[in-house]
């Protein structure tokens, strides 16, 4: 510890008196002085405006989003009889999604998502829209 302190010429080798001291009251005396106030403002949650408003950009727009289209109920119908299943079986994907914004969905309803792919030119996924 004693290697790390720059001593002052003439001090007592036991008795340091460093550069590091004296920056160090510098700053507590900094941190006492703005202790009471925030130039800022108070402090909220990053997300509060963010719900409220709609998206500074569109997502859909990028090169790597894939593109999303509601399906119909007889297109729903008809997906869920010819795999024999439920909508409930189906993965999911939140209705709070920037991908699905556009669309006006609402909880329950299937959405088609159609990928480009290497091997396949392109595969189709659907996803059932849920509130969490």
């Amino acid at each position: 510890m004693r290697a790390c302190r720059a001593l002052d010429p003439g001090s007592n080798p036991g008795q340091g008196v460093g550069v590091r001291s004296s920056v160090w009251s510098e700053r507590t005396a900094f941190n006492r002085s703005a202790a009471g106030s925030n130039p800022v403002g108070p402090m909220r949650s990053p997300n509060t405006k963010m719900a409220a408003t709609k998206p500074i950009l569109d997502v859909n727009a990028h090169v790597l989003v894939p593109k999303h289209e509601l399906c119909t109920d007889k297109q729903k119908a008809t997906l869920l009889k010819e795999h024999n299943i439920t909508a409930h079986q189906l993965p999911r994907i939140k209705l709070a999604d920037p991908a699905i914004q556009h669309l006006g969905v609402k909880e329950d309803d299937v959405v088609k998502i159609t990928r480009p792919s290497h091997t396949a030119g392109e595969t189709v996924f659907y996803r059932v829209v849920t509130r969490d």
